[in-house]
């Protein structure tokens, strides 16, 4: 576990020094999958998007307890209106199909900290929706900025 929290403590680290060096966009940060049961209960999964302030974004996966992580996702993004934002993938090790494509995704804040994507992946039947949860680690630089 303490090799996972390196990580992604080093990731924030990452994130934090891009957002700062831009101005901030609610998008930005690390996120954490949500997944929404029948019954209307949110459960934590071990997915993480992260989305800097370089105009960058990768999606992490831990695979098992031990920690193992993976990468499966990785790409470029622009704004392109308070609710819409386009995603250029670069890789994505689990659908090898969606490498080189350009996705744009409709968003939404239900809190400050809660994000919901719905999106319509090319070659795909149907739309998708996910849910997200900021991930909130401490400033390692202490008050200032988030």
């Amino acid at each position: 576990m303490n090799k996972f929290r390196h990580i992604i403590l080093s990731l924030a680290f990452i994130v934090g020094l891009t957002a700062y060096a831009q101005h901030s966009h609610p998008l930005l940060g690390i996120w954490q999958q949500e997944m929404i049961t029948q019954e209307g209960n949110r459960i934590l999964i071990p997915v993480w998007k992260i989305i800097s302030g370089d105009g960058t974004f990768s999606v992490i996966l831990m695979t098992n307890k031990d920690g193992r992580t993976v990468q499966t996702i990785e790409g470029s993004y622009v704004i392109n209106s308070d609710n819409t934002y386009t995603e250029q993938v670069k890789t994505n090790v689990f659908d090898p199909q969606q490498k080189n494509t350009t996705n744009t995704l409709n968003y939404s804040f239900d809190t400050p900290d809660r994000l919901r994507v719905a999106y319509h992946l090319q070659g795909r039947n149907g739309p998708a929706t996910e849910s997200w949860l900021r991930v909130k680690l401490e400033n390692p630089f202490g008050q200032g900025d988030k």
